[in-house]
């Protein structure tokens, strides 16, 4: 089955028409919900030559992060794991471990155990992509939620953004679980299946 309609959903203008359907009051989304835990250890991932990783703060963070709705919604304690290519940033992923996230597309909170981190805003570079700088960043973040004795990672993907499922389907999730959201005026209903 083909998910290219709702690809188009997340570009312009089937992103206009959603943001209009959505403020009328009907929304949806088709996520997969990706758990990692910390008591068991994902692949080894290896950082591809000439690119580097940094952990920091968004209070200590100078740059961006690809996503401009994003940094809106950040908080200065969230962690930013950064890919560097020299003294370029490639890449970017967000890690949340001290508080939940409200999800615009799910209308609700994630990560609302404080024993879970969450990890979201993945970006590359478009031209550095299919290098391992994704699963490189992933890697690392998975790695600093454990050393900060979390007992868990939840991570949120559309269902039609294929590259970023493979790239955590890969990295074998302990558990792997597709949420169906849907809103008409004030009636919702968020399925787990």
């Amino acid at each position: 089955m083909s998910m290219d309609w709702l690809a188009k959903l997340r570009q312009r203008p089937g992103k206009a028409i959603y943001d209009a359907t959505a403020r009328l009051g009907f929304s949806g989304a088709v996520m997969y919900q990706y758990q990692f835990s910390c008591d068991s250890p994902t692949s080894v991932s290896t950082v591809p030559p000439a690119i580097s990783l940094s952990v920091t703060t968004v209070s200590q963070f100078d740059g961006s992060l690809g996503f401009e709705h994003v940094e809106s919604e950040l908080t200065p304690d969230d962690t930013v794991v950064v890919a560097r290519d020299g003294s370029t940033i490639v890449g970017t992923v967000v890690l949340s471990t001290t508080r939940a996230v409200f999800v615009d597309v799910l209308d609700s909170t994630v990560a609302n155990d404080p024993s879970t981190a969450y990890l979201w805003a993945l970006f590359v570079e478009p031209t550095h992509r299919g290098r391992g700088i994704g699963r490189a960043l992933v890697q690392r973040s998975l790695d600093v939620a454990c050393d900060r004795d979390m007992d868990s990672v939840l991570v949120l993907v559309a269902i039609d953004n294929g590259p970023s499922r493979g790239l955590f389907d890969g990295l074998g999730p302990t558990e792997s679980t597709l949420i169906v959201y849907g809103r008409c005026g004030r009636f919702a209903r968020q399925l787990h299946l």
